[in-house]
């Protein structure tokens, strides 16, 4: 978890994105300090657990990622996906 910030599984969005992470990399669990690329995580993989978050109503971007691929940064930066993205 991210010092001060309040943000962990408990949220919809950590456990929506914890579990597309996990889905994607096929892990069995995804906390929120874990990063993305240090779980295994690779370009290719990165556009598919985007794609799901989408899928699951949250927008994030490569960028998103690239910047700070943490579990828990990208919760805090996820936005909910609107209809005509």
């Amino acid at each position: 978890m991210i010092p001060g910030n309040h943000i962990g599984l408990e949220t919809e969005r950590s456990r929506l994105l914890a579990e597309a992470c996990a889905e994607v990399l096929d892990i069995e669990r995804v906390e929120p300090d874990d990063r993305f690329f240090a779980l295994g995580g690779d370009s290719i993989s990165c556009i598919r657990f985007i794609a799901l978050v989408r899928r699951q109503g949250l927008e994030i971007s490569v960028r998103d990622v690239l910047v700070d691929d943490q579990i828990a940064s990208l919760a805090a930066r996820a936005r909910e996906r609107t209809e005509d993205r």
